[in-house]
């Protein structure tokens, strides 16, 4: 089983894109954004989480385009632009591999992109609950900078 998750926090709200595999094996984010509140605690991140999870493991029948994908994500934040999305943004990947939940911290990069953290990374057992997950994701964006 492997997935990849995308978590932005913005405005003190939470939006969930469940990327797919290509056929030619590329990452694609979805156009499907789920969405969660950091008030509420962990648990609806982990509801959130739970989903985006599921809806990962199978490709769509078409596969997202990636303006679509983003326009998706801005409708859901109520933003005009990839600029004005970005702005204020931070950002975490989640890999769910077989033996692991890999928990993967992103930082401002050039222009509008955020970049990988590899000396934050962190494993945790696959057998992890996802409200401990999804703590720890809450925390690592608490910890993250913002765009």
């Amino acid at each position: 089983m492997d997935s990849y998750l995308s978590v932005y926090k913005r405005n003190e709200r939470l939006y969930i894109v469940p990327s797919f595999i290509s056929r030619d094996g590329r990452r694609l984010g979805g156009d499907f954004v789920l969405m969660a509140t950091c008030d509420e605690g962990s648990s609806s991140l982990a509801d959130a989480l739970r989903e985006a999870l599921e809806i990962s493991l199978h490709a769509p029948s078409k596969e997202p385009d990636r303006q679509e994908a983003r326009a998706a994500l801005h409708k859901a934040a109520n933003s005009r632009s990839e600029r004005e999305f970005v702005r204020g943004t931070r950002i975490c990947g989640l890999h769910r591999i077989d033996d692991s939940f890999v928990v993967l911290p992103m930082r401002p990069g050039k222009g509008l992109n955020f970049q990988f953290e590899p000396t934050r990374t962190e494993r945790l057992p696959a057998t992890a609950d996802l409200a401990t997950v999804a703590q720890r994701i809450l925390e690592v964006l608490a910890e993250s900078e913002e765009h």
